[in-house]
């Protein structure tokens, strides 16, 4: 999506991707919020310490190329199991770069359903750093709905959760 001028002030830069899985909004959720399990099987989200629970903070680590890995520590703003998940974090002050990143789970037909993921990125520093988050955080982003699909599927096929 192109940099847009944000009505609170500073730019806004937004990156979406979406997968349909074979599961339950449920099975998905189980498996999202287990954040002690992302290690074995995230190739994006590599870990992620703390609860999922509204008002606490995470400490994320993401795994942008073979070489480089980059901690955050957002803070869960919104949870409504099974259906969504919010979290932000920011850089420096507030209004410089604030990253907030958002899961939904829609319910489809036949057992199914559609996670999306959005990353919003707002803030006076958005325009420096758009080109090196933009096809790195999308990449990412895709790569772990491929994996979270596939993790799902092997845990409720196996009769795990």
């Amino acid at each position: 999506m192109d940099l847009q001028h944000s009505a609170l002030g500073g730019f806004t830069h937004q990156i979406e991707t979406s997968v349909d899985i074979q599961a339950t909004p449920q099975q998905v959720w189980q498996v999202l919020t287990d954040f002690a399990g992302y290690a074995q099987w995230n190739p994006f989200m590599v870990s992620i310490d703390g609860k999922a629970k509204v008002g606490s903070r995470l400490q994320v680590r993401l795994q942008l190329d073979a070489n480089r890995q980059m901690p955050i520590s957002p803070k869960i703003l919104e949870l409504d199991a099974p259906y969504r998940l919010l979290w932000q974090g920011r850089f420096l002050l507030p209004g410089t770069f604030t990253a907030r990143h958002i899961f939904e789970i829609t319910p489809l037909d036949e057992g199914r359903c559609n996670l999306s993921q959005r990353e919003e990125f707002i803030g006076l520093l958005v325009p420096f750093f758009r080109r090196s988050l933009g096809q790195t955080t999308k990449d990412g982003l895709e790569a772990m709905n491929q994996a979270l699909a596939t993790e799902v599927q092997q845990r409720f096929k196996e009769g795990e959760g």
